[in-house]
């Protein structure tokens, strides 16, 4: 991956119908053309929190997003929500039910899915400073065991 451009779009508060608002013009302008693209989408936590009120919702954005993408031409590797630690039980409960759905459906819409939210490297809260958002620590450790490793698998 030494070679590669990265891009972050990451806004926060952003929802996902937000993001796809502004992927024209911010994301699918950058393909890179024959299937070198590689687009990694996570965000479910906005929708069930300020989007939408439902898990079907909160899937069914993030699967036509991703869906969207993959269309424009881009290799899609999408990932499950981490729940909102203790912050609000109704909306875990929303993005355990859209993971759940994610989890059966995924291959409909990406071309990989990372289940971050089963990564048992969450559970030390030193990765998590408010149980929601993971801090520098939390990115480093999850892209060195979770994210670099599955995207040595993603197919050529």
């Amino acid at each position: 991956f030494s070679s590669a451009t990265i891009h972050n779009f990451a806004v926060s508060g952003q929802t996902t119908p937000q993001m796809e608002a502004d992927a024209a013009a911010q994301i699918d302008v950058l393909f890179p053309g024959a299937g070198r693209g590689v687009l990694f989408a996570w965000e479910q936590t906005n929708d069930a929190n300020i989007g939408v009120g439902t898990a079907q919702g909160v899937y069914d954005n993030i699967a036509a997003y991703c869906s969207n993408r993959r269309s424009a031409g881009w290799k899609v590797v999408a990932c499950t929500a981490l729940c909102r630690g203790s912050v609000d039980s109704a909306i875990s409960a929303r993005l355990n039910d859209a993971n759940a759905l994610m989890r059966a459906n995924w291959s409909s819409f990406c071309d990989m899915l990372i289940d971050v939210r089963a990564y048992s490297g969450w559970d030390d809260m030193t990765y998590l400073d408010d149980t929601i958002h993971p801090n520098q620590a939390g990115h480093t450790n999850f892209c060195n065991n979770v994210l670099v490793p599955s995207l040595r698998r993603l197919p050529r």
